[in-house]
């Protein structure tokens, strides 16, 4: 059985995905293109959801290798701090 953050990622990422407008973007794009915007999403709602700072959220996702790829991402591909904040 999923955990409770899990079915939570499910949820959030497939609304996410709804709500943001345009085609469907991949998750990262390397260079220019940055994080697709549903990622950022779920980040923000994961930090509220869970209530850690960005810096230890992201401590902790990438210790959980399950909830990053329900993103469609890598731990190593994780965005910088700098990166989730500029985008709130």
């Amino acid at each position: 059985m999923p955990s409770r953050p899990s079915r939570f990622t499910d949820r959030l990422e497939a609304l996410a995905k709804r709500a943001v407008s345009g085609d469907p973007s991949p998750a990262v794009k390397k260079g220019d293109g940055g994080y697709a915007d549903c990622v950022i999403v779920v980040i923000h709602g994961l930090h509220e959801y869970l209530d850690l700072t960005y810096r230890r959220l992201l401590d902790i996702l990438h210790e959980m290798p399950g909830i990053v790829e329900k993103i469609s991402l890598k731990t190593s591909e994780l965005p910088y701090i700098t990166t989730v904040c500029v985008r709130k």
